[in-house]
């Protein structure tokens, strides 16, 4: 299972990519894959703060 950190990491290196590419659209992707990791990862440690276990069901839905 990936962690929250590494979560973390894949967002920094779609920020990375951001910066490279010369392309608006490829840019634009490439930020909004970083927040989904980022919001993805905060959800997780929110489920963990409060006890709840991840189902992988829901997951699925707040990545839709």
């Amino acid at each position: 299972m990936v962690t929250p950190d590494e979560m973390r990491q894949f967002a920094l290196d779609c920020l990375r990519w951001a910066e490279l590419t010369d392309n608006a659209s490829h840019r634009d992707l490439m930020l909004s894959v970083a927040k989904r990791w980022m919001n993805t990862a905060s959800a997780i440690e929110r489920r963990g703060a409060d006890g709840a276990r991840l189902k992988s069901e829901d997951l699925r839905n707040k990545l839709d």
